[in-house]
């Protein structure tokens, strides 16, 4: 345990996750600012880095960032791109010490594709919690584990999403082995049935299915802007942002205002928007400033 904390201690302090937490936030704000297509959110081939990040990302060498204030870089290879190949969210979907094909997954399909995952039945065992299996490679102890009928079903679509995610360690660095040095064996397919092998292939595979991303992340956006759930009568609307969306080579604006032009957003029952301004309130007399 020693050893594993002093090397954390050397690349993980708690600055790197403010950073890691901000990462995400810095993306999203600069498609948005520069009007960027709502797909860099999957596929970027750019993101923002501290001196401290450079350092987690193993990238010393590869990009010039100097100091603790976030810098927009290129990124050097084809290893990572967009939110999900962050470390942020590899760290969040993972285990302590041991990735997690399964959390991966399940994300993917929750936040990216809008597929919902049902909760595990009760009195379903932890992967391997004594780590009693460490000759076997992370792949192997999760399809031991959904052997059990009761779990096959649901794993049989997250697991194949995040075997591909397996380049990526508990941290989300990178890495082309197992712990035990064992090959990792990357390949997937998704529930429709798109086969892939890495993370390229599985952004690829996305991007193949973009329709789904865009149709959730504008569900997101009206319900923000709306401030309440999605009703059954939104879907329409949500169908009609993807289509503008399509239309403008997805620039992140665009939602913005075809949200806001939106019926939903414009009325209320069919009718107009009324909101009641109440008269301003008479000026207060201010005290005078004493002086000693």
């Amino acid at each position: 345990m020693v050893p594993l904390l002093t090397e954390l201690q050397s690349y993980y302090t708690p600055e790197v996750a403010s950073d890691l937490r901000n990462e995400p936030i810095l993306l999203f704000e600069y498609i948005l600012g520069e009007n960027r297509s709502l797909l860099d959110l999957l596929n970027a081939d750019y993101t923002f880095l501290t001196a401290r990040l450079v350092k987690f990302y193993q990238l010393e060498g590869k990009v010039d960032v100097r100091g603790n204030e976030f810098k927009m870089v290129k990124l050097p290879d084809d290893r990572r791109g967009g939110v999900m190949e962050m470390g942020s969210v590899l760290a969040m979907t993972s285990h302590y010490e041991q990735t997690s094909p399964v959390l991966r997954g399940a994300w993917v399909l929750e936040t990216l594709l809008g597929t919902p995952v049902p909760p595990p039945p009760p009195n379903v065992p932890p992967l391997d919690p004594d780590h009693k299996q460490k000759d076997l490679t992370v792949r192997q102890k999760v399809e031991e584990h959904r052997a059990n009928a009761q779990c096959a079903a649901c794993h049989r679509l997250m697991d194949p999403i995040g075997f591909a995610l397996e380049n990526f360690d508990w941290m989300g660095r990178w890495r082309d082995r197992e712990k035990n040095g064992q090959p990792l064996d990357t390949s997937g397919e998704l529930p429709s049935g798109e086969k892939f092998n890495g993370p390229v292939e599985l952004r690829q595979a996305l991007l193949n299915r973009k329709d789904d991303f865009l149709r959730l992340l504008a569900g997101k956006m009206l319900g923000y802007a709306l401030g309440r759930g999605l009703q059954d009568g939104d879907s329409c609307t949500v169908q009609q942002l993807v289509d503008e969306l399509a239309k403008d080579n997805y620039q992140a604006r665009t939602l913005v205002r075809e949200i806001v032009l939106s019926v939903p957003f414009r009325n209320t029952q069919g009718g107009n928007l009324k909101v009641d301004i109440p008269a301003p309130a008479a000026p207060k007399r201010q005290r005078p400033m004493v002086t000693k």
